[in-house]
């Protein structure tokens, strides 16, 4: 049963890539269109794919019975998303000290 669940897992994910690849061409469109710089939204999409990450890490974790592991693993994972949107936090402060 672990094999098929491997398996499965593999699938799932092999197809939720191509369907994620169509919408960062889309989200890349949009952002062409709109005007709005990448170094913005960057982190935005880096905090995102960090989350997916740690969410499938931390539920094959609980899987495995390794539920202690899991919080380690999403605690780490609150700590990337931080140091991946701090620079957009930089770049706000920035913009709010410009203004005043």
């Amino acid at each position: 049963s672990i094999c098929i669940t491997i398996i499965a897992g593999v699938l799932i994910l092999t197809v939720s890539l191509v369907a994620l690849g169509e919408l960062f061409s889309d989200l890349k469109y949009l952002l062409d269109m709109s005007g709005i710089q990448s170094e913005v939204f960057a982190p935005v999409i880096k905090v995102c794919g960090i989350s997916v990450i740690v969410k499938i890490s931390s539920d094959i974790c609980k899987d495995a019975g390794f539920s202690a592991m899991a919080s380690k693993v999403e605690f780490a994972g609150s700590v990337a998303s931080l140091i991946a949107i701090f620079p957009l936090f930089i770049r706000i402060v920035n913009i709010l000290k410009d203004i005043i």
